[in-house]
């Protein structure tokens, strides 16, 4: 997933991620048929990128740490994606 942003834009998407309690919506989308519960919408009306609460907690990990100087290659890691990836 790659996302580019203006500054604004950042700060928002950060924010957001940051007040987001995946608990409370893993719990209200419990009977989805997806493996992530979790939506989170992207700014089109027709689309939304979907989480688990243990990918929600590593992207605030990413949002919060990205302040203190650590680099992204620290989090990011291609072997720990358990998820089927379909190419279109």
């Amino acid at each position: 997933m790659k996302f580019t942003f203006e500054r604004k834009e950042f700060e928002q998407f950060r924010k957001y991620f940051l007040n987001l309690e995946p608990e409370y919506w893993e719990s209200l989308n419990k009977n989805s048929v997806y493996n992530r519960k979790i939506m989170v919408p992207i700014g089109h009306k027709n689309v939304v990128t979907m989480f688990n609460t243990s990918e929600i907690y590593e992207i605030k990990s990413m949002l919060y740490n990205m302040f203190k100087g650590n680099k992204l290659s620290e989090f990011i890691n291609v072997d720990t994606m358990n998820e089927n990836i379909n190419l279109n």
